[in-house]
């Protein structure tokens, strides 16, 4: 049975539309060439989800929710306009109301989850009689899936905690899209080992493993290249306004972290201007801080679409940490994705590990710090080792984990649900 189905993608980053933006001008291109050059830089996951979908004898087509110069592109060359007075978040339902009116889809499907409180969901049912199901795939704890009929799961957790909510949900691991080997270019120089994503604070909760491993690492001068999607985020620094703050300003930073002791007792000092000072001083020292502050000539911009790819599939070894949200199961994109583009994968040794790879055949894992440096060292000498796990790992995800497969999985579970 084919069906009518509209894939509603967003973006987490404002960042990456502003490097994707910088590398041509899109403004003069109509909004179906400006959509297929965003997907086709592979900027957010599974851009070639409708392609495959089609190919199943389904229609399928893809709207970027939350690209706000796109939509509009879209709402005015269909001949809409937007109602006055409605915030920005009102915008963008009101154009994504519109392209339901227009696509007519049977199925919606959310990359992730709906990116509006999902109680609208009813109403758009009520409102829109064709649509049968609403489907997502989730891949972080949300409470905002109350009115999704069905929840693709990314990892046996989510499913579970799903499940447990009395909600709808298959488990589905993410996966590799196999075209992205025909895009990406082997370059002369090969990186050592790198790491890609979110690296936290020094006040993170859901980031904080991650944080103290990587700071860690860098410590103890491994040779990680680390493109933090934190890079452009900066410390809340004391405002330069004339010269005596911008002196003032320039000690504070020069004895950052050396208070003398005798400084420590603010109540024992009476000047009023040194007291102030040394006030501003500790605020500075105790304020949170990126791995980019602590590391500042380590830390690299984040890299998005191709350019992540490219780098993936020219480094020896990329590490994986997933968030403390998920303790006790492994899954992220991130998994597939190198193994995928035949990088030696290092990733924790979870409970579902051996679901997704053979460790220390197909991937690498660890189960400690210390037991990753040790690994680390001995990947980072041997590299016949490190090139056959990559091999295997590949090997795995090219028969087991491509977006083709979990496309035929996602068709047949539909089919299932609109009997």
């Amino acid at each position: 049975m084919n069906y009518k189905i509209l894939k509603v993608f967003d973006i987490n980053y404002s960042q990456i539309i502003i490097n994707f933006e910088k590398k041509k001008n899109f403004s003069n291109l109509d909004y179906y060439s400006h959509l297929n050059k965003f997907l086709n830089g592979y900027y957010i996951e599974t851009p070639g989800f409708s392609k495959k979908m089609n190919l199943l004898g389904n229609s399928s087509n893809d709207i970027v929710y939350n690209y706000y110069n796109l939509q509009i592109k879209w709402l005015n060359e269909n001949g809409f306009n937007l109602k006055d007075n409605l915030n920005h978040e009102e915008k963008l339902f009101y154009i994504f109301e519109k392209q339901i009116s227009y696509f007519k889809p049977e199925i919606i499907f959310f990359r992730g989850q709906p990116t509006f409180d999902s109680r609208k969901l009813s109403d758009l049912k009520e409102k829109f009689k064709f649509i049968k199901k609403v489907i997502c795939h989730n891949g972080f704890p949300s409470k905002n899936l109350k009115n999704v009929d069905l929840i693709f799961s990314s990892s046996p957790g989510l499913n579970q905690l799903y499940q447990h909510e009395g909600l709808r949900s298959i488990l589905l691991y993410h996966s590799f899209d196999e075209e992205i080997l025909s895009r990406v270019i082997n370059k002369n120089q090969i990186v050592d080992l790198a790491f890609f994503g979110q690296t936290g604070d020094t006040e993170s909760i859901a980031y904080k493993r991650r944080f103290d491993y990587l700071n860690s690492l860098l410590s103890d001068k491994f040779p990680i290249n680390c493109h933090s999607t934190e890079f452009y985020k900066k410390s809340n620094y004391i405002l330069n306004k004339n010269f005596k703050e911008i002196f003032r300003n320039y000690l504070i930073k020069f004895f950052d972290g050396r208070i003398p002791s005798n400084f420590k007792n603010l109540d024992s000092i009476k000047n009023v201007k040194i007291k102030n000072f040394i006030r501003d001083l500790k605020s500075y020292t105790n304020r949170k801080k990126y791995l980019h502050d602590l590391w500042p000539k380590k830390i690299y911009k984040p890299l998005y679409g191709i350019d992540m790819y490219n780098e993936l599939f020219n480094s020896n070894l990329t590490l994986n940490i997933h968030t403390d949200v998920s303790n006790t199961f492994c899954g992220n994109y991130r998994m597939f994705e190198a193994t995928g583009l035949k990088s030696c994968l290092i990733t924790e040794n979870r409970q579902n590990i051996k679901d997704l790879f053979e460790p220390d055949f197909e991937v690498v894992t660890y189960k400690s710090l210390d037991e990753l440096k040790d690994k680390l060292k001995n990947l980072l000498s041997d590299k016949k080792l490190s090139k056959k796990i990559s091999l295997e790992g590949q090997r795995k995800t090219l028969n087991h984990h491509t977006l083709n497969k979990r496309i035929e999985f996602i068709d047949g579970e539909i089919n299932k649900i609109l009997k």
